[in-house]
């Protein structure tokens, strides 16, 4: 049971991060298009 938890934590940090990234991406990707279109 303990084991099983731990591992579920290190899944969801592991998603945390991924998620976080993800995210980093499409705000980098949504500048890039706001400034491709204002010029």
């Amino acid at each position: 049971m303990i084991l099983s938890h731990s591992k579920t934590v290190k899944n969801v940090n592991l998603f945390k991060s991924y998620a976080t990234l993800v995210l980093l991406i499409i705000m980098i990707f949504a500048l890039y298009i706001i400034l491709i279109t204002k010029l």
